[in-house]
């Protein structure tokens, strides 16, 4: 395995349902509607041999083989002796060396461009518990602009092969027939760049709802959104669609997980398996649905989160 295919592997938790959960007997297994997992045995169930995928929900831990690949069921201090780690110096790191925090017990993993993927409680209390963070010049652990302690050590696994990067496919260069025009409501998903040629990759964005504001025509990169988030290829843009599955009165049973705002930018809602109503459907944002009963809002949630009955 090299080591992007273990940053790949792990970004795969990015795209399940998963939360924070340290202890007993489901480590790295998808219970209660999603991946009960921590920082230290998600890495571990992918060294391996396991994947967090739908094709491995039914499996114990990810369909791992315990102990196998010649990798030992290490702790993150353990962890500094086997991959001979270096403290401090995060000038070196290069994508899919593995972070450790042994005064806190935690490990993540560092995938290039100053991102580290990390399963953690901190910034969004453990739901999810995946999630994308930065790391700074001296270790700190920050997201949003909010540090959360600091890295200790980082080192190389010893059973990855380190690789340089393959570099990607450009996008084959759009016509002069633009796709999307600037006002047109889109979903992005995919890497951000700095300018329209791809220089300065950005952050990778999931499923947010945006509007086109500047087209670059002629460009590999083509398309800005509200905020000046960053330039994308037309392959990653999808035109939004209004909800017409689901109406205001609506019963539904809640199968996923939602967030506390419409916008998705407060902690995450549960319910999995309660029945509730459509008390309001706020088009245009990412949770659109506010779901309820008369003692008040659950929380707000995507289509695919609910089951209409």
């Amino acid at each position: 395995m090299t080591n992007y295919d273990l940053i790949n592997r792990m970004k795969e938790l990015l795209n399940e349902p998963n939360y924070y959960g340290s202890g007993g007997s489901n480590w790295s297994s998808f219970v209660n509607g999603g991946w009960y997992v921590d920082c230290t045995c998600s890495i571990k169930a992918i060294l391996w041999g396991g994947r967090f995928i739908p094709a491995n929900r039914g499996k114990p831990h990810a369909g791992c083989d315990y102990k196998s690949n010649g990798v030992p069921d290490f702790t993150p201090s353990g962890c500094v002796e086997w991959t001979n780690a270096t403290r401090g110096n995060f000038g070196t790191l290069v994508p899919g060396e593995i972070l450790l925090m042994t005064s806190h017990g935690h490990a993540g993993l560092y995938i290039g461009n100053g991102q580290v993927i990390e399963v953690t409680p901190a910034w969004t209390g453990g739901h999810p518990g995946c999630q994308i963070s930065q790391i700074g010049k001296n270790g700190e652990r920050i997201k949003n602009g909010r540090q959360v302690l600091s890295w200790e050590y980082h080192g190389k696994i010893p059973v990855i092969d380190y690789v340089s990067p393959t570099p990607p496919t450009p996008p084959t260069p759009p016509t002069p027939g633009m796709k999307y025009r600037v006002g047109d409501k889109v979903i992005i998903d995919g890497q951000l760049y700095g300018n329209a040629d791809g220089g300065n990759p950005g952050q990778v964005v999931h499923n947010k709802v945006t509007t086109i504001t500047r087209v670059a025509v002629g460009h590999l990169y083509p398309y800005n959104t509200t905020g000046d988030l960053g330039w994308m290829a037309e392959a990653c843009i999808t035109p939004y669609k209004e909800s017409t599955t689901l109406q205001v009165g609506d019963t539904v049973k809640i199968v996923g997980f939602g967030n506390g705002s419409s916008y998705g930018d407060s902690n995450t809602a549960g319910g999995i398996g309660w029945t509730r109503k459509i008390l309001k459907i706020w088009n245009g944002r990412p949770y659109p649905n506010q779901v309820g009963d008369e003692t008040g809002t659950t929380g707000f949630y995507k289509d695919n989160a609910l089951q209409k009955l």
